[in-house]
């Protein structure tokens, strides 16, 4: 396994158990984390609740996992790809997925029409979860992003403005 390789399942593997382990308190009251685990230092296992069973895959990381196929099967980033992928997922009437997150691909719009749409419409462009699945394109484009400078990924080919705010600014020093 390459060290590219690897560091990317890493931030799929990370992303996800994180994913997990929040999952049960992403919607609750304020404390309930606390008054669940009152000791600090201790909790953190998979525990499940609100709707979730220990150590569950959210839709953040069901799409998450679509992104690193997709990166996998085509060596890059293809858009066109990646929507399919949440357009065929989002059909299948998964347990949870948000609000834009469903608006966009079931839309029945070509992947970049569907988000300016969306965007047109409601003024709400990636969302938090857009920074969940981002950390795989990071990786993929690491060298790209370090070459050109800060803010990059606005000059690849095929990537849409409306997603910029959720790449972070790459490091002249990568």
């Amino acid at each position: 396994m390459t060290d590219l390789t690897s560091r990317a399942l890493g931030a799929v593997i990370g992303s996800a158990v994180g994913d997990a382990l929040g999952a049960p308190f992403e919607f609750g009251p304020e404390g309930v984390f606390s008054a669940r685990f009152p000791r600090p230092g201790h909790g953190g296992e998979m525990c499940g609740g609100g709707g979730w069973d220990p150590g569950e895959a959210t839709d953040d990381t069901q799409m998450a996992v679509l992104v690193a196929e997709s990166l996998l099967e085509h060596g890059g980033l293809e858009l066109p790809d990646v929507f399919h992928r949440f357009r065929r997922w989002a059909a299948a009437d998964p347990k949870d997925i948000g609000l834009q997150t469903e608006a966009v691909p079931s839309s029945g719009d070509p992947w970049d029409l569907a988000a300016a749409l969306h965007f047109q419409a409601s003024q709400r462009a990636a969302g938090n979860g857009a920074l969940m699945r981002a950390a795989r394109t990071r990786h993929r484009h690491r060298r790209t992003a370090a070459r050109l400078g800060p803010r990059p990924t606005a000059r690849l080919p095929g990537y849409s403005a409306l997603s910029a705010a959720a790449v972070p600014r790459a490091s002249a020093s990568r």
